[in-house]
């Protein structure tokens, strides 16, 4: 996708509503805590694979670029690698303690 979606308002967020990208359906929702902020996203899928591009608003320190108010477009493959990932976070922390 070489256009970037619009920005999505923080209902659309929180509704995980559906929105349009040159005509590529996505939906909108909160990226993870990053730098202490939250971000709006509009997530755009990539193929028929479990792929997809998160366009991220970041109103805080965020790690990906994006310094100019303009969202970051990131790639991902398998979202459930992020659930693995909180999952081992978790456990590690409870060790930790």
């Amino acid at each position: 996708m070489s256009e970037q979606p619009a920005e999505p308002s923080a209902e659309q967020c929180t509704a995980g509503a559906q929105v349009m990208a040159e005509e590529i359906r996505g939906f909108a929702c909160w990226y993870p805590q990053m730098g202490g902020y939250v971000g709006k996203a509009v997530i755009i899928p990539v193929g028929r694979d479990g792929c997809f591009t998160a366009w991220v608003w970041h109103d805080g320190r965020f790690p990906f670029g994006g310094e100019d108010g303009s969202p970051v477009p990131l790639h991902h493959c398998e979202a459930g690698q992020f659930r693995a990932f909180a999952d081992n976070v978790e456990a590690g922390l409870r060790r930790l303690a």
